[in-house]
């Protein structure tokens, strides 16, 4: 009977450290596989819907220059009050406009510089999770990788993402507000 029991405890220790461990190093592989260190975000409002829709977990992956994006990506983007993540209906040089896809206006342009990643797509299908997003935020910390950025105290960077309504995208389980609208 002991024997048993120690196979089951042995069992039950393997799988909780696979599971541990799948939780810490997947985000640190997709985040050098995707070149980004924030690969991953939970959707949480319907402002991208139907492309994206609450609950979606999807990968971004990084964006090195203006002419690697084009008409029709979904970008995320950084402002004043966190990230927010809509698509591409506009690029003047360095100059991007984008727009939810379930919003009427367009959001205020932005410059390259503030573009975090590319939504992965395959074969022009975004690559998304459905309803995974939604226990996102037991992930934490571990869901992007720390990167040089701070804020105005000085501090590290979070990397919260909003859209047109409260919280649209979190890849950490944190929420911020909505993009400017212009």
């Amino acid at each position: 009977m002991f024997k048993s029991l120690n196979t089951k405890s042995k069992s039950i220790t393997s799988a909780a450290a696979f599971i541990a461990g799948a939780i810490y190093y997947v985000p640190k592989i997709l985040s050098w596989t995707l070149d980004t260190p924030h690969p991953m975000a939970a959707v949480s409002s319907q402002s991208m819907w139907p492309a994206l829709k609450k609950g979606d977990l999807i990968f971004l992956q990084g964006v090195d220059k203006p002419e690697d994006l084009r008409l029709g990506d979904i970008i995320a983007f950084e402002h004043p009050k966190g990230i927010t993540v809509h698509r591409i209906v506009e690029i003047d040089g360095d100059v991007i406009t984008t727009r939810g896809d379930a919003n009427p206006v367009d959001d205020r342009r932005i410059q390259f510089d503030q573009v975090v990643g590319r939504v992965l797509t395959i074969d022009g299908h975004v690559v998304k999770i459905p309803q995974v997003g939604s226990i996102g935020s037991l992930f934490g910390s571990l869901a992007t990788q720390p990167d040089a950025r701070t804020d105005e105290e000085g501090l590290p960077a979070t990397m919260s993402m909003g859209g047109t309504d409260e919280a649209d995208i979190q890849p950490e389980g944190a929420a911020v507000g909505s993009a400017p609208q212009g």
